[in-house]
């Protein structure tokens, strides 16, 4: 039955775009932050590249993903561009990971409060 229920090809085509965009996005607004700090990093390098750190940090060894994306985030940037240094690598990814994850997280779980309480039909504060 899992082959039955598998949706087409044709159907996955608009979750791919939207998931294309909402990435594209989502480390667009981590390169706002590495421009910000003055690193020579280019646009399309980074887009390339930083992908690449948040992959390994999604293996399940660590909390939050914190550790692995910060040191694969430090070999990678630090080995191809000389003028990026190791301190200069952990700020930006932190600051991404506050910035995409930690802030958007927060804003979510404030509206899942607010609706749990319209469907409780409790009155709003």
């Amino acid at each position: 039955t899992f082959y039955k229920d598998f949706p087409k090809v044709t159907r996955l085509i608009p979750p791919l775009l939207l998931g294309f965009v909402t990435w594209s996005k989502t480390f667009t607004q981590i390169y706002i932050i590495v421009w910000a700090l003055g690193l020579d990093i280019p646009y399309l390098y980074f887009i390339l590249l930083f992908p690449l750190a948040n992959m390994v940090g999604t293996l399940p060894i660590s909390f939050a993903d914190l550790g692995l994306r910060e040191g694969t985030s430090i070999l990678i940037f630090t080995t191809l561009f000389a003028g990026v240094t190791s301190e200069e690598v952990l700020v930006f990814t932190l600051l991404g990971f506050l910035l995409t994850d930690t802030f958007t997280g927060l804003v979510g779980f404030l509206v899942s409060l607010t609706e749990t309480r319209e469907k409780k039909g409790l009155p709003k504060t």
